[in-house]
């Protein structure tokens, strides 16, 4: 049987729970573009934002559309919390032998 040689974490509903925060966000941004919330909610989870802005906007909104995203979930952090034992698991493995990944910004990861 083969050891890992390394492990990718999932960030949010692995590593941190940040869906109120996401969908907040969300909700804000698609509040002020006349776009349904729960149609966008509904394809939006597990993909990047410039992906899911791309299904509702034409191309020349999109980019200053992702900065507003951006800006939007970076102002709303109170309620992200990490997952239970996720500190414990953590330091329990070599730093050299994991990494954090998403489908969101770095900024936002960080």
């Amino acid at each position: 049987m083969h050891k890992p040689r390394i492990i990718f974490f999932d960030i949010d509903g692995t590593l941190v729970d940040s869906t109120g925060a996401v969908e907040r966000a969300w909700q804000a941004f698609t509040a002020a573009h006349g776009i349904d919330v729960d149609t966008l909610l509904s394809v939006s989870h597990g993909r990047r934002s410039a992906d899911t802005i791309a299904d509702f906007l034409p191309e020349p909104e999109r980019e200053a559309a992702v900065a507003e995203l951006d800006a939007l979930e970076l102002a709303d952090l109170d309620d992200i919390v990490a997952l239970p034992a996720v500190a414990e698991l953590l330091t329990s493995l070599p730093r050299s032998r994991w990494a954090a990944v998403t489908s969101g910004n770095r900024v936002l990861m960080e």
